[in-house]
């Protein structure tokens, strides 16, 4: 007869103890209990060892104390680890290294699926040569260093050729650097692409004119899924791209206005690498690819690349931890270079990044900011009526695009009133698939409530927007906010166990990426 138990906590703990008499290790048992309980790994090392929530807080508390007056740790905390990435948040490294050492475990056997040892196919094929010749891996590297030389399109497009030792450089420069991306190895979806992109070269070949139309359309597909697609992929499809580009470039060495037309194209597409990669946190590297985007657009003589480029490169530099200075230096050099006359599609974008540079100063320039506003405004109203209405691509400029400027200009101003208004105005306005532009609004109105002195309220409410923000829209914005809030948090309100959680919750979602992105 079956022994029948008062709770599942207690079945549960005899069928640990009786395993572990039979000589199971805690992650044997721990992986029983999942097959069971139906339970993912984290729970059931706790449950393994017969412990509460509050019990492992507690543990964590004895093992690794805090300093003197600083926060300790909650069951709240050990909650959200074990509820990701259903719900709650991703536990750090360093916080997963702390509980294996209390679960007497391995730091991977606390990650679900984590085991991809199965794919090395090193035991299978230990007596069979290399299919890859000695030199191959000194040659990516070679070819990695070579690219990653910021000098302008010469460096960008250097591998550019149609015999085959060139393919397989390409080749040999895709796979390295999507391995150094962290991205594993180029996936279907970018081989048949790249054949698309061959395809098109051989229809091309005679007809530049249809070539430049192709990746015009190619640029303007990037427009309208770069706020909707996961960054790692994004940059996937990318480097294809960038190496047809470089291809086409290529093909018409003597002919000035296709050179112009795709040094265009060029540039809007290393402005997308740009931004994609600091969002996938590669801030460095991405400076170097606005620096290709702005020579590019220079080299392209367009009027509306080379002020868009720069009006989208200074939006993004006050969330990359661009120095103040720096950013003011490519406001005087965009206003120097397109003079009285600027294009009309793209000042507003201009006029958006002056903006919320200016505030970022703060109350001392306030009036300078106001005008800014008054400005943009008046580009706003400017532009042609496609482009006002449209809110589906990065190069329209709807009405949130103008009440997100408001807001954030306001908000580092102090103005927490009409803050609010822009923020509501906005939300009111995002299209349903747009999940990154609302978390921007909803951190915004968190410094307004640090600001205003509800540091509590401000925390909650920030946590509760990144926590429920999907992997793939954490991007550089949305981080950069939500450090904001914390670094708004008075020095005496800093170790509170709000603020504490708060910061653990930030540490686990918005990670450092190692290894960097160049050779």
């Amino acid at each position: 007869m079956a022994t029948k138990y008062r709770s599942r906590r207690a079945r549960i703990a005899a069928l640990s103890d009786s395993l572990r008499t039979q000589g199971q290790t805690w992650a044997q048992i721990a992986k029983r209990i999942v097959c069971d309980e139906h339970v993912n790994i984290r729970v059931a090392f706790r449950l393994a060892h017969g412990m509460s929530q509050r019990e492992v807080a507690a543990r964590w508390s004895e093992e690794f104390p805090t300093e003197a007056g600083a926060a300790s740790m909650s069951d709240k905390i050990i909650s959200y680890w074990e509820t990701w990435p259903q719900s709650g948040y991703e536990p750090s490294l360093k916080s997963l290294k702390r509980l294996a050492r209390i679960y007497q475990c391995n730091v991977g056997d606390l990650i679900d699926d984590g085991d991809f040892s199965h794919l090395d196919t090193a035991s299978s094929h230990a007596k069979a040569p290399s299919a890859v010749a000695p030199s191959a891996a000194p040659a990516t590297k070679h070819v990695l260093r070579d690219t990653s030389d910021p000098s302008g399109l010469s460096s960008l497009f250097g591998l550019a050729g149609e015999d085959d030792e060139d393919v397989v450089k390409r080749r040999a420069f895709l796979m390295g650097l999507t391995a150094l991306a962290g991205l594993g190895a180029a996936e279907p979806g970018m081989a048949l692409e790249s054949m698309r992109h061959g395809l098109n070269r051989a229809l091309a070949e005679r007809h530049a004119a249809t070539d430049v139309d192709e990746w015009h359309e190619i640029v303007l597909e990037y427009g309208h899924t770069y706020a909707i697609t996961a960054p790692g992929q994004l940059f996937k499809t990318l480097l294809v791209d960038l190496y047809g580009l470089q291809a086409a470039i290529g093909r018409y060495p003597n002919d000035d206005e296709t050179q112009r037309e795709l040094r265009q194209v060029g540039a809007m597409l290393s402005a997308f690498t740009g931004q994609t990669i600091a969002n996938l946190g590669y801030l460095r590297e991405a400076r170097r690819w606005w620096r290709t985007a702005r020579q590019a657009a220079d080299d392209s003589e367009d009027r509306y690349t080379m002020l868009w480029i720069r009006g989208r490169e200074i939006v993004r530099a006050g969330y990359e931890h661009r120095p103040l200075t720096v950013i003011l230096q490519l406001i005087d050099e965009a206003e120097a270079r397109i003079g009285a006359s600027p294009p009309v599609a793209a000042l507003p974008e201009f006029l958006s990044g002056k903006a919320q540079t200016l505030a970022l100063m703060g109350q001392a320039v306030s009036a300078d900011t106001e005008t800014t506003l008054i400005r943009l405004r008046e580009a706003f109203d400017a532009l042609p009526y496609p482009l006002r209405a449209a809110n589906d691509s990065i190069f329209t400029w709807g009405e949130e695009r103008l009440r997100f400027t408001e807001s954030l200009a306001y908000t580092y101003l102090g103005d927490f009133r009409r803050a609010d208004t822009a923020q509501n105005q906005a939300l009111a306005l995002y299209p349903a698939d747009d999940l990154r532009s609302p978390a921007q609004i909803e951190l915004q109105r968190a410094l307004c409530m640090a600001g205003a002195g509800d540091v509590l309220q401000s925390i909650r409410h920030a946590q509760a927007i990144v926590s429920d923000v999907p992997a793939m829209h954490r991007v550089r914005p949305v981080a950069d906010l939500g450090h904001k809030v914390l670094r708004a948090v008075p020095i005496a309100a800093q170790q509170r166990a709000d603020v504490q959680e708060y910061r653990e919750c930030l540490s686990s979602l918005f990670t450092v990426p190692t290894p960097e992105l160049t050779a």
